[in-house]
């Protein structure tokens, strides 16, 4: 590796490392608000608001990781510009081929990366993140029903209603629960239901005086206990997470023939490949006038990147919907992506022919 190739890997590493945090801190930040807003109801307790906001950024690092690169490459580069490094270069006799082999090392180093979170951590982490958010949702608050409506919860299967509020106390008059597991419907009545506080009382009901009833669906072993307490304990159902594609293994989906799965393994094949077109593209856009600046063509790279990410997100839309064939699937989206990158080294090729020639 030449000296200049290091000093192009190098300036474009110094650069990634801070935009990326950036952007984890920006992301993470944001998820924090937004899982605050809608589980606030459900009394999620910090350690694990915090793993799953730790999930979902590692999640969202196939996304994060080609935006941080690309926008290194077009900030390390403009700076070359900027500081006449890039004319300094050519005066030496060294080609723009240089600053290519530079920002290729680091970009096929992050794609190693992004391959790794995108078609194994990815799957992992949706798997741990729909685990917590269902046993959160497992979790049973008796203040928040409301009486004479019924409450059901489709992770669960389990439905709740009550009568009447207890004056003057806590808890709940003419309780009903209703769950079913395993083919066994149980069904539990109650003149009153409180709950113990604290944490632990989310999976704890105190009953009196009512009754249980365990509903065998295939017949011949029905049950009947009354009780005048009772402590019922709200187990979690034995699988509260049926097949999600987003946690499904790679390996299963490309044995699957769903489009759904097909586009999901699609657009997780796809994310090294954006990573590498994506820094290559922000060579030529990175190219700005001396006087112009250094961050001068960072809003139109973004615009480029917005416009790259949302055609792929709709070719992934359109691969679920069937619109579109597993082939050509998204595999569109980098292929005129790729086109585009070749017409603008053929054009900056062709201005530097009529400049010399013009010289």
């Amino acid at each position: 590796m030449s000296r200049m190739v290091r000093y192009t890997v190098a300036e474009v590493s110094h650069a990634l490392i801070p935009v990326l945090a950036l952007l984890v801190v920006i992301f993470a930040a944001f998820d924090t608000a937004r899982s605050l807003t809608g589980t606030a109801a459900l009394a999620v307790e910090l350690p694990v608001l915090l793993e799953l906001v730790a999930l979902r950024t590692l999640i969202a690092l196939d996304v994060l990781l080609p935006l941080g690169l690309y926008l290194a490459v077009v900030i390390a580069l403009g700076r070359l510009h900027h500081d006449h490094e890039v004319v300094a270069l050519r005066a030496l006799g060294f080609s723009a081929a240089v600053l290519v082999r530079g920002v290729l090392v680091v970009a096929v180093a992050v794609a190693v990366v992004v391959g790794g979170v995108s078609l194994f951590a990815r799957a992992w982490a949706y798997e741990r993140v729909y685990t917590l958010e269902a046993e959160q949702g497992a979790e049973f608050e008796l203040d928040d029903l409301a009486p004479g409506h019924f409450q059901a919860n489709s992770d669960t299967g389990r439905v709740v209603h009550a009568r009447a509020r207890v004056r003057g106390g806590k808890g709940l008059q003419g309780f009903l629960l209703y769950e079913r597991q395993d083919g066994v419907v149980q069904l539990v009545l109650a003149e009153r239901a409180r709950q113990p506080e604290g944490a632990a009382g989310r999976t704890r009901l105190l009953l009196d005086d009512g009754a249980v009833y365990g509903l065998d669906r295939d017949g011949g072993n029905d049950r009947v206990s009354e009780f005048n307490q009772l402590t019922l304990r709200l187990e979690p159902p034995s699988r509260l997470v049926g097949y999600k594609r987003k946690a499904a293994a790679t390996a299963a989906l490309l044995r699957s023939q769903r489009p759904d799965d097909i586009a999901e393994w699609q657009w997780r094949a796809s994310r090294p490949l954006a990573t590498l077109l994506l820094a290559l593209l922000a060579v030529p856009l990175s190219a700005t006038a001396p006087r112009r600046g250094r961050y001068a063509r960072v809003f139109t790279a973004m615009g480029v990147f917005a416009l790259y990410f949302v055609a792929t997100d709709m070719a992934r839309s359109w691969v679920e919907q069937s619109a579109v064939g597993a082939f050509p699937g998204v595999w569109w989206v980098p292929a005129v992506a790729a086109a585009a990158l070749l017409g603008l080294w053929a054009r900056r090729a062709a201005w530097r022919l009529r400049r010399g020639g013009a010289g």
